[in-house]
């Protein structure tokens, strides 16, 4: 009745891991956002008479022209500072490198990478600076849910493993027992022992079910289901559901048990 049950946690060990390093890189990249936000603040927009009248064309767009020569020096610092603060961050698991204003559009949106882009003459006025910050701050604010949605999980994971953990060792003590040196009595206790830690497997996996279901919010904006972190976090990895399928070992172990237990049992009657 021997089992490997140092490996049974395994699932659970791996996803705190992946957890982790996750947690900081996005502490990592939250922080590079502020950095370029008070970089951003502190560029002075253009006030031209040119500017202003390029920034009121179109009401639902930033309105940018095709050139290459003209491009106005803040938008040049947006863009430099977005490369020094954000953009390693954001392209850190990414084996290639690729263009900054993609980058820039991936985060940022398509409005603000067009303004920013070196083949238009945007000038960088109010509306522009604007526009960069509202975006900066949508951005921090799906960070800091994802922040808050790791920190749930490496919680529960931590939770788990501590409680499987133990389950665990008291299987090992009960499959450790001599079965042919126990009374019935005892044999009935034993029974019943692995029934209670089986129960508490169930308990488990109900805890981490509630878990799943939840959805995370900063200030009532960017909800984020529990569900797709697990797929962001695990998508590419063995299991979706580390702590789930370990409980599924652990019940089969612990009925494995009390088979032979039963068996026992049966014998004595």
């Amino acid at each position: 009745m021997e089992h490997p049950l140092v490996a049974i946690e395994q699932p659970i060990q791996r996803a705190r891991e992946r957890a982790e390093r996750e947690q900081t890189a996005v502490n990592a990249k939250a922080k590079a956002i502020g950095q370029f936000r008070s970089r951003v603040e502190a560029i002075t927009p253009t006030s031209s008479s040119a500017g202003t009248a390029q920034a009121m064309a179109g009401a639902t767009s930033l309105h940018t022209s095709a050139s290459h020569g003209n491009h106005s020096r803040g938008c040049t610092a947006v863009r430099e500072a977005f490369a020094e603060t954000v953009a390693p961050q954001s392209t850190a698991d990414i084996d290639k490198s690729e263009p900054l204003i993609l980058t820039i559009r991936e985060e940022l949106g398509e409005a603000v990478a067009l303004a920013l882009s070196e083949r238009t003459d945007t000038q960088f006025t109010p509306p522009i600076k604007r526009a960069v910050l509202t975006e900066t701050q949508g951005l921090r604010t799906e960070t800091r849910v994802l922040q808050r949605a790791i920190e749930t999980e490496r919680e529960s994971l931590d939770h788990a493993q501590t409680e499987v953990a133990l389950i665990l060792s008291q299987i090992a003590e009960a499959n450790n027992r001599s079965l042919l040196g126990c009374t019935f009595s005892e044999l009935r206790s034993l029974h019943e022992e692995l029934s209670e830690l089986e129960d508490q497997c169930e308990a488990i996996a109900a805890n981490r079910q509630s878990t799943i279901q939840t959805t995370t919010s900063h200030n009532a904006a960017a909800g984020l289901t529990h569900q797709a972190v697990l797929g962001y976090l695990y998508g590419s990895s063995d299991t979706q559901y580390p702590v789930l399928t370990t409980v599924c070992r652990v019940v089969s172990i612990c009925r494995e048990s009390k088979r032979a237990v039963r068996d026992h049992l049966c014998r004595r009657i």
